[in-house]
């Protein structure tokens, strides 16, 4: 399956929950309880996702996630799936 590409100014600056990087929502009201539990609440892009890739996110929680969390973030997952994401002058 292709990766839909997205082109980020600056991987390094964009903030993963907290602007619309993905379309007009952020993560952060789209995935409001997820938000209120992650450690990281102003990492950008790059702290976040592990290569181009955006399903391979590095989850940070500040407790342990009971199922009804932990399908949120199976949500939020599936969502990212098949993202690919290229700054503006390189792919991170």
């Amino acid at each position: 399956m292709d990766n839909d590409t997205m082109i980020i100014g600056n991987v390094s600056s964009t903030l993963f929950w907290n602007e619309p990087w993905l379309d007009e929502d952020v993560l952060r009201e789209r995935f409001s309880r997820l938000f209120n539990f992650a450690l990281e609440k102003n990492a950008t892009l790059k702290d976040m996702v592990l290569g181009s890739c955006v399903e391979t996110v590095r989850w940070s929680w500040r407790i342990n996630l009971f199922v009804w969390k932990e399908r949120l973030v199976v949500k939020c997952n599936v969502l990212l799936t098949n993202i690919s994401l290229h700054d503006s002058t390189k792919t991170i």
